[in-house]
């Protein structure tokens, strides 16, 4: 089911990230053995704020078991950083 958001959110998002002086990496970490009832919204949601950041933001995604997941001692999933 689609995320529900409205104009009003994505002028906001777009007001703060407005104000970013260095570029933001979120680092996502997912599972994919495992069921996941979140994730479709998670995923959802960090593409509204990619966009709403002009650039500012990027989402970088890893899997369970990836060199990042061990770096960061990722052990729950989906995990955001």
């Amino acid at each position: 089911m689609p995320v529900e958001y409205d104009e009003e959110l994505v002028r906001e998002l777009r007001r703060v990230f407005a104000g970013l002086e260095n570029p933001v990496q979120l680092k996502y970490f997912v599972d994919p053995e495992s069921e996941c009832m979140y994730c479709d919204d998670i995923e959802q949601i960090l593409e509204i704020i990619v966009r709403a950041s002009d650039g500012k933001v990027k989402v970088l995604s890893f899997k369970s078991g990836d060199r990042e997941a061990v770096k960061y001692e990722v052990d729950m999933y989906p995990a955001l950083l």
